[in-house]
């Protein structure tokens, strides 16, 4: 099944990212808010919001 991210940038720069699985259902459990995988390794999730800061 494929996945589509919709990502829609606010103007206080906070992003808001919606899951979709091809049956048009919201997926919620897998990924958080941002759209990072939930069972993503800290160490790594760690670096790519450091590095998304600095953008």
């Amino acid at each position: 099944a494929w996945k589509l991210h919709l990502l829609q940038w606010e103007e206080d720069s906070n992003s808001v990212v919606l899951s979709f699985d091809s049956a048009g259902q919201t997926l919620g459990s897998e990924y958080d808010r941002l759209g990072f995988l939930l069972n993503l390794d800290s160490k790594l999730r760690s670096f790519i919001l450091v590095a998304q800061a600095g953008v």
